[in-house]
């Protein structure tokens, strides 16, 4: 089982699909190994008043 997960999640990484800040969630479905990539939301830029 480590092994399965370890080699999506290396594929995953070779393939661009995760980036540094994103979130992983690493599941099953159907006896496949799952992943799950979450991008990090973008921060809101808020102007000061002068």
């Amino acid at each position: 089982m480590q092994d399965k997960i370890e080699d999506r999640l290396s594929t995953a990484l070779i393939d661009g699909e995760i980036k540094p800040g994103d979130t992983v969630t690493v599941g099953a479905h159907h006896g496949e190994i799952t992943v799950k990539v979450k991008a990090p939301a973008a921060k809101k830029l808020v102007k000061a008043n002068q």
